[in-house]
């Protein structure tokens, strides 16, 4: 494109030459009569010489060819992305090179950072557990239902996770939009929630009593709920903050569900329990 505008300008200049060239030889064979008009006319014809190249080199200076990008160059990309957010879901960092390529020491530095941070939350779980030693002994049935409680929740809670991380990604929903997702997010919370809980309740009663099976049912209501709620919100506070969503991992959200469905669980059973001995 510089070579054509180059061209344009040279062509600008033999233009003027040629009609300065043309006045002289009318002048010069012809009489001074006629090169007079010549001269008259030469202006206009300057004019729309160099309006129409002035124009041709204005549409140069906009439609400038930067480059080509083919499909191949495309699909790379759109696959490097897809690879990395695959990468954060499980809570490691992104690699960049391929797994082949990658060495045991690199594959390392890239796991362990979220593993060493999820193990210091999940201590957080073992203590909730060891606070309510006093409720769980009086009541052994109650540790039948941990592992089906906190999986419940941690399930519910990435697969809201993982819905808003992708709307947010694709721009389906935007992150002004936060109060009407998580409103809509809490009524399909409360639905699932009483359906397992429902669920819930009926193995409390074969395991454990109508007692146990009230504590259990209420808190697969609860935890459901408060699970799905952080599986949305906190997609919106990552993007809030300037971290990418795709943080907002499985492992991660399970780890927070696990930690807040013990609280949850063992509250309600203090509470409940207490008021029915």
């Amino acid at each position: 494109t510089q070579v054509t505008r180059d061209a344009l300008r040279i062509m600008q200049t033999n233009a003027l030459l040629g009609l300065l060239l043309v006045l002289f030889t009318t002048w010069l064979f012809v009489g001074s009569r006629i090169a007079l008009l010549t001269c008259i006319g030469i202006p206009f014809i300057l004019a729309g010489t160099f309006w129409v190249l002035r124009g041709l080199d204005q549409t140069l200076n906009v439609s400038v060819l930067l480059g080509v990008v083919t499909v191949d160059d495309v699909m790379d990309v759109a696959e490097e992305e897809a690879t990395e957010d695959f990468q954060k879901s499980a809570a490691v960092e992104p690699l960049k090179m391929s797994y082949e390529e990658a060495g045991v020491w690199s594959l390392y530095r890239k796991r362990i950072p979220w593993l060493a941070l999820l193990v210091l939350v999940n201590l957080a779980a073992s203590s909730v557990i060891a606070a309510y030693e006093e409720t769980l002994s009086a009541a052994i049935a109650l540790a039948f239902f941990i592992p089906l409680l906190i999986g419940s929740g941690g399930n519910a809670g990435a697969q809201s996770a993982t819905l808003m991380v992708r709307a947010l990604a694709t721009g389906d929903i935007r992150a002004k939009q936060w109060p009407r997702t998580v409103l809509k997010e809490l009524a399909v919370g409360g639905t699932l929630g009483v359906t397992m809980g429902a669920t819930a309740w009926f193995f409390g009663v074969l395991r454990g009593g109508l007692d146990i099976a009230v504590v259990v049912g209420l808190a697969m209501l609860a935890i459901v709920v408060a699970a799905n709620t952080i599986g949305v919100v906190l997609p919106f506070i990552l993007s809030r903050l300037g971290i990418d969503p795709a943080v907002a991992s499985s492992p991660l959200i399970t780890s927070i569900a696990d930690v807040a469905g013990l609280v949850i669980y063992f509250w309600l059973a203090s509470a409940l329990l207490g008021s029915m001995a």
